[in-house]
């Protein structure tokens, strides 16, 4: 074994090893302190040591055939505060909007029940969260011979009963959509920075759909209407 050498705090000291090996380890000890095992293949690993009630990380780090062991007091950054300094929460029973065709029909219509929206700004970061209990898509054309083009799986209906009035209450709560938003807004330097994004979660519940041609040409023919000249403003031109 190698003999043992101290350093004061500051200094540096080189050594090479007799042999190659992978199974290289480094005892470190502070005064009042027990020694730690450092292993030199663990580069960027972090271990703890006790120094008289002060934790003190000891860390490898590797340049080229070199390694380099760091120690160093862990001193905990304070968090940024975290208090809200906005809290927005916004619950609806539901929405229903209708695509019409000027002086036809109606071609769509797409309701969303029990919508939640939550946000959340502090000094730390920007959350917010979208919950959508229940979407569905129907078509309204006359020609419709399946009415439904996006509805919930029927077969997750038939395990959750989610059949109107017999729904029960904790049924209700499983939405078919749910988005949340995480976003850092810490700077580079400060603790947890570095990180745009902390969570970003998207969960959409299984759906069928039913598009017939004639509803995906109802919907061509009035979006050709919004991109087609009024005739007196042709003839103005």
């Amino acid at each position: 074994a190698a003999p043992a050498v101290l350093l004061p705090p500051g200094a540096c000291k080189a050594f090479v090893w007799p042999a190659v090996s992978r199974d290289h380890c480094l005892l470190v000890a502070l005064e009042c302190g027990e020694p730690t095992a450092v292993k030199f293949d663990e580069v960027g690993f972090e271990a703890t040591m006790d120094w008289g009630g002060l934790p003190i990380a000891l860390m490898v780090v590797a340049r080229g055939n070199t390694r380099t062991l760091i120690a160093a007091p862990k001193l905990d950054v304070p968090a940024a505060p975290t208090a809200s300094t906005l809290l927005f929460h916004v619950h609806m029973a539901g929405i229903g909007v209708s695509l019409v065709r000027s002086g036809v029909e109606e071609l769509a219509y797409l309701s969303l029940a029990r919508i939640g929206m939550v946000f959340d700004a502090s000094a730390a970061a920007h959350k917010f969260g979208l919950t959508v209990g229940d979407l569905r898509l129907d078509n309204q054309t006359r020609a419709a011979t399946l009415p439904a083009v996006l509805i919930r799986s029927s077969y997750l209906i038939r395990q959750r009963n989610l059949i109107e009035e017999t729904t029960s209450a904790a049924q209700k709560r499983v939405p078919c959509l749910t988005l949340a938003v995480d976003r850092n807004v810490l700077e580079y330097g400060v603790a947890n920075a570095g990180q745009s994004f902390r969570q970003l979660v998207l969960a959409v519940d299984e759906f069928d759909a039913q598009v017939e041609e004639s509803f995906v040409r109802a919907l061509a023919g009035f979006a050709a209407t919004l991109h087609t000249p009024r005739a007196g403003a042709a003839q103005a031109s």
